[in-house]
């Protein structure tokens, strides 16, 4: 540990905490793929694992970005002559990303273009927006989907090449299409309503208790009664009491159930919605009818919305089932 790492941790009493770090909201990526103090989810924990491979952070890998990655980026941009900030902005995402993975980096930025049709860093359009979707549900990306072929999905296009055993350059040509295909085609498809069944008496419950809730104060990171909710909070602590033990966050749990469509929702499933450009970033319990019930922002709370309203339709990611079946 470098002497100004140690300064940092003999410093992280709680009046630091207080002064230095920043209050951020509660989305879990700011804007321009920018992480910054209090945000959570997969691409954090892509940064936990980075800065541990290079020395910087030495904390659980948790997706939580908390003192330990504040001070491990602070690290990290001290020594790569970089503004000493703390937030993990394109420019230092992309230089960790280049000083842990040199190959995938020197690979992609190969002075030759590729092939007409090819996708490859500084790509945009329809085909860069629909090759983000297909890695966010493939669970290797979880930035915002922009249709920009930037470092981030730079990072996600290698990582996916690399687990199918493609060359991990991080050109998307048509062998990589392909296999995505392929992967998409295996990942678990969506259940009919016939083979569902009707509503289980766990899903009443956890609908019943959820209601209970109405009101309830939004707080990032709160999940329980006593601290109040944030949106994957809110559903954790609900399914909880009835056994059904889901992940913390919003990306881990749009990948702890079968998936299931707008038309085949049932009561007690989740739904997801990309808010603020991050796919499945926002997440609720399935009423029925059309409505659902989540820990939204503050000011509102815990609350019911409606499917049918322009935002929340437009919104709309799909539905997971994570209760079984009665």
């Amino acid at each position: 540990m470098n002497i100004g790492r140690a300064r940092r941790f003999i410093s992280l009493g709680v009046g630091f905490l207080l002064l230095s770090i920043p209050v951020v909201s509660g989305s879990v990526f700011a804007a321009s793929n920018e992480l910054v103090y209090g945000n959570q989810g997969r691409q954090v924990v892509t940064l936990e694992r980075d800065l541990a491979k290079l020395g910087d952070y030495s904390g659980p890998i948790d997706g939580i970005f908390g003192p330990e990655v504040y001070a491990g980026v602070k690290d990290f941009q001290e020594s790569h002559d970089l503004k000493v900030t703390g937030v993990a902005g394109p420019r230092t995402l992309q230089m960790i990303y280049q000083t842990v993975s040199p190959k995938a980096n020197s690979s992609a930025s190969l002075a030759s273009a590729p092939p007409p049709g090819y996708l490859y860093l500084g790509s945009k359009g329809a085909e860069v927006l629909t090759l983000q979707k297909d890695l966010a549900t493939l669970g290797f990306y979880s930035g915002k989907i922009t249709g920009t072929y930037g470092p981030v999905t730079l990072k996600a296009v290698v990582s996916y090449q690399a687990s199918v055993k493609l060359p991990d350059h991080g050109y998307v040509g048509p062998l990589t299409k392909a296999a995505l295909a392929r992967s998409l085609s295996e990942n678990p498809q969506p259940i009919s309503l016939v083979s569902r069944g009707g509503i289980s008496g766990t899903a009443n419950a956890v609908i019943g208790l959820a209601l209970k809730y109405q009101g309830a104060a939004y707080v990032w990171g709160g999940n329980s009664p006593s601290t109040g909710f944030d949106c994957s909070g809110f559903v954790q602590w609900i399914y909880g009491q009835y056994g059904v033990n889901l992940p913390r966050t919003t990306f881990a749990q749009w990948n702890a159930g079968a998936h299931v469509s707008l038309a085949q929702l049932k009561p007690g499933d989740l739904v997801f919605f990309t808010t603020e450009g991050v796919f499945a970033n926002h997440v609720g319990l399935y009423l029925g009818g059309g409505a659902f019930i989540s820990a939204t922002v503050p000011g509102q709370g815990v609350k019911i919305q409606s499917l049918h309203n322009p935002y929340w339709n437009g919104a709309f990611d799909g539905g997971v089932s994570v209760i079984p079946g009665p």
